[in-house]
């Protein structure tokens, strides 16, 4: 798939969230994304919630850990598939398993995006955190200290999270 943002989700025993999660992401009025989901073994029914979607709607792309590593791990397995298999991809952005965004957050920051540039700003959910999109970089996330590494060709620059 060649998207235009792909949306990494990394999920753990996120059941009773999930469905309003993927919803608000697939609800989006900018239709040109990918949603990888990628279960942490899950022990719910998160599993299946991403199954079904990954059925229903061709933008949904569903993977599975073979053991539990933990959300940093997870996003990290997300940005590698990205890498490998969505060399088109113009933005890459996280949404966690319990958040809801509003319809007109991608299509909104899409048209007002900067192409030379790494937009590193919060904006308000529907529900709940902070919201990073990431352009043209590579991701490593350090869960624990709350920083987000950016890793380029040739310099690494840090960011606290906002």
């Amino acid at each position: 798939m060649n998207s235009k943002i792909a949306v990494i989700m990394p999920v753990y025993n996120a059941g009773k969230f999930l469905k309003g999660s993927i919803e608000s992401v697939l609800a989006q009025k900018f239709k040109d994304i990918s949603l990888i989901c990628i279960d942490d073994v899950s022990i719910d029914d998160s599993s299946k919630i991403i199954e079904e979607y990954s059925k229903n709607d061709s933008r949904v792309i569903y993977l599975k850990n073979d053991e539990n590593s933990g959300p940093s791990a997870t996003r990290n397995r997300g940005l590698d598939y990205v890498y490998e298999n969505m060399p088109n991809v113009e933005y890459i952005t996280f949404v966690d398993a319990d958040d809801k965004i509003d319809e007109n957050t991608f299509e909104k920051w899409y048209n007002e995006i900067d192409p030379k540039g790494i937009i590193i700003e919060p904006f308000d959910f529907a529900e709940h955190r902070t919201f990073l999109l990431y352009s043209h970089v590579k991701v490593r996330i350090a869960a624990s200290t709350g920083l987000f590494f950016f890793y380029e060709i040739k310099e690494v620059k840090i960011w606290k999270q906002m």
